[in-house]
């Protein structure tokens, strides 16, 4: 009987210094976990033996990725990383909780850590945990942006489309234009060519994972502004469903044109066409667009005022100008006076460089030979009948309106 105990006894000593005690499994909450963010880990320990476990301590070992560092995870200053448990009955599990900090500036990834147990009797556990770190927030973008073109001068709505491609929801967006001026280093104020009307920013409550969100936010474009491509900036404020703000700034791009209007109108011609006669006919190319007409070239056409020449180059006519072509003419001799239409078509290019055109009859006069010798007053051959008209209407008032008078003065 003796026997029997001592061996008993030796068998459960042997159960208790060897594989006493597991550590069954753990997890995490929340998981994955999000760098800044304070998670909680829970341990479970295991007295697999018949006989309870004494004296027992749990400890966490911080930073098990094979570097001799905790990174990045760290606890409370009042915290321990060692547990003690005391002692565990037979086949009982006891849990064990952590209150872990992670590194704000931990990037995305799987950091392990060790648990360890040990008991009284040198019997212990121990396990790897590997915890997965996995960045959870929003992140607006401007996607897309409404129109893409706008004339000098213009009033416009800019449509701003902003979708969230993150992995948490935005709340309390603010989408704003960047201040309309700047300071120089020498104190000079430049303006902005695009200035927001009213308010300069637009708020959207909320933008889930994936959303989508059209704003928009009125601009105009200022008189002065230069022929050109902008980057407008925009930005954009926001907060994470745990209140931390985020702002980012993103660019819409905007094609600003002064664009050129051309005009023709019939100016003077010397000596005054008339039929069979040469004249030199002119006609004014007027500006009266924002913008510079460039490389401006006209055809002329007409089937009553024929000339050797019909395309002329005339160059640049800025904002606000004009220039004159001139046609060495012979009028047919068949034409009648009146008004005769010139075709005139004008080729040119604004600043960027994109080809426009336009096509206008031109009213010119054609004088009968008496009216373009007369200087255009009308038909010379008139003239004497009214010199004898105006002679007679004089004689008659004479005889009858002098010589009574004379009569009742005597």
């Amino acid at each position: 009987m003796k026997h029997i105990i001592l061996t008993l006894l030796a068998f459960a000593f042997l159960l208790g210094s060897v594989h006493a005690l597991q550590i069954t499994s753990y997890n995490v909450e929340p998981s994955p976990v999000l760098p800044g963010q304070t998670f909680t880990l829970y341990a479970y320990v295991y007295n697999e033996t018949p006989l309870a476990a004494k004296d027992v301590q749990f400890q966490l070992v911080l930073g098990k990725n094979s570097q001799d560092t905790s990174f990045p995870y760290s606890i409370e200053p009042t915290d321990s990383l060692i547990r003690n448990l005391g002692t565990i009955p037979a086949f009982t599990t006891v849990q064990v909780q952590y209150q872990i900090q992670v590194d704000p500036s931990a990037s995305d990834g799987v950091y392990p850590v060790q648990l360890l147990a040990d008991s009284g009797f040198g019997g212990g556990g121990k396990l790897d945990a590997p915890i997965q770190i996995l960045s959870r927030t929003p992140v607006l973008t401007l996607v897309q942006s409404s129109p893409s073109f706008a004339l000098v001068g213009q009033t416009l709505s800019l449509e701003l489309t902003l979708k969230n491609t993150g992995s948490s929801p935005a709340y309390d967006i603010i989408i704003s234009l960047d201040e309309d001026r700047t300071v120089t280093s020498t104190g000079a104020v430049v303006e902005r060519s695009i200035v927001p009307l009213g308010a300069s920013a637009s708020f959207v409550g909320e933008l889930l994972i994936g959303d989508t969100k059209t704003i928009t936010i009125p601009v105009s474009i200022s008189p002065t502004a230069t022929s050109k491509a902008y980057f407008v900036p925009v930005t954009i404020d926001y907060y994470d469903s745990n209140r931390s703000a985020y702002s980012s700034t993103d660019y819409l791009g905007l094609k600003v044109s002064g664009e050129p209007e051309l005009n023709a109108y019939p100016s003077d011609s010397v000596p005054l066409p008339s039929p069979g006669k040469a004249s030199r006919v002119s006609i004014d190319i007027f500006n009266t667009g924002l913008g510079p007409a460039k490389f401006v070239t006209a055809s002329v056409q007409s089937d009553i005022f024929q000339s050797n020449q019909s395309d002329y180059f005339i160059g640049t006519i800025e904002s606000d100008d004009f220039d004159t072509i001139v046609m060495d003419t012979i009028v047919s001799p068949s034409a009648s006076p009146g008004m005769h239409p010139v075709s005139v078509t004008i080729h040119y290019k604004n600043e960027y460089g994109d080809a426009q055109s336009f096509t206008k009859n031109v009213d010119v006069r054609v004088y009968s030979s008496s009216e373009a010798s007369n200087g255009g007053n009308g038909d010379s051959s008139l003239l004497p009948l009214i010199m004898v008209l105006l002679l007679a209407v004089g004689l008659v008032w004479w005889f009858r309106f002098r010589k009574k008078g004379n009569g009742k003065g005597k």
